[in-house]
């Protein structure tokens, strides 16, 4: 959702994934409930986790070219 002046247009990511403090997250919960386009937008974005949760770390390190300093036993 692109941030065009309103003060939660750019939450919604932080909402989804966990990240807002407990004030922030109450507060954009009560606007979700009178904010047709924050729910819209919300609803866009709503698969992100489940697909990051599903990758291996080793997708990011091959994308970025960095060698992994993480390694396991059985990586």
């Amino acid at each position: 959702m692109s941030n065009d002046g309103r003060p939660y247009a750019r939450l919604d990511a932080a909402y989804l994934l966990g990240a807002l403090d407990a004030d922030e997250r109450l507060a954009y919960e009560a606007h979700l409930a009178i904010c047709r386009r924050c729910r819209a937008g919300l609803a866009e974005i709503s698969a992100i986790p489940s697909l990051l949760a599903g990758l291996d770390e080793s997708v990011f390190i091959l994308a970025l070219g960095v060698p992994c300093l993480f390694r396991t036993a059985d990586r």
